[in-house]
This record gives structure tokens, sequence and C-alpha cells, in this order.
């Protein structure tokens, strides 16, 4: 995996409306050279933003990767789900063993079909972090 690295400009801008006195937008613009590598387009440009720990990571939004990693614990990983009708807006509980089957990269989304195996547990009534 290569890494690739910009220096950066946060843009702060006053929001209008019903917002508070107070109130900032902030954007940040992305080389073009990365967003095109990701295919993305004016008619496909849904992304995930996610914050881990001190990190913000940005990725394309990819249909079939319904299981989103949201904590690492001691005895296990818990994912939120967005797999529809099986275990839709429901957390599940992973053994920690997955560490020891797979490589867990908490950057991207895993399928069904690779974290079934380790399922220990569902939470319900559990919304999106």
């Amino acid at each position: 995996m290569i890494i690739e690295e910009r220096k950066a400009r946060i843009i702060f801008n006053r929001v209008g409306g019903n917002a508070g006195k107070n109130s900032l937008n902030t954007k940040i613009s992305l080389p073009k050279s990365w967003v095109d590598n990701l295919e993305l387009t004016p008619d496909n440009r849904e992304v995930i933003l996610r914050k881990l720990n001190n990190r913000i990571i940005l990725l394309k939004k990819e249909s079939g990767k319904e299981f989103i990693p949201v904590s690492v614990g001691k005895d296990s990983i818990t994912f939120f789900s967005e797999h529809p009708n099986i275990f839709e807006n429901k957390r599940i509980v992973v053994s920690v063993k997955i560490l020891n089957q797979m490589e867990l990269d908490l950057t991207r989304d895993y399928t069904l079909a690779e974290i079934e195996p380790y399922i220990i547990g569902v939470k319900t009534g559990s919304t999106r972090l």
C-alpha cells in the first residue's frame, strides 16, 4: 500500500438561515487525482466519512459491504449492520478470533460472508454511530 500525503487547509464559512449566530460550516478540497482514483463522479459521489481515534477516513460507498466496524473491545469487535432485512440497524458482535483468521482493517467495510463465521451475538435497538 502506497501512502500519499498532501498538506491542506480546512475552509470555514459562516452558516446562514436559522443557524446560530456563530455557526460555521467546514469543507476541505481533495486532490482531483485521488477522487478519480476512487472512481467518484458528479453522478456517483456518495462517500462515507469515518472518524477513527484522531483520524478521518473517507471511503467510497460500496454496495454489498454492509458491515461497518465501529468498536474494538478486549474480547470482541462490534460491527454496525446495514444489511437489509437480516441485521438492519443492529450491532453485530464478533469474536476477536477474527483477528487471528483475517487481517482486520477498520478503514473498510465487510460483507456478511466475511464476518458470519465469527458472529457471537447481535445487539438490538442500537443506532448507527
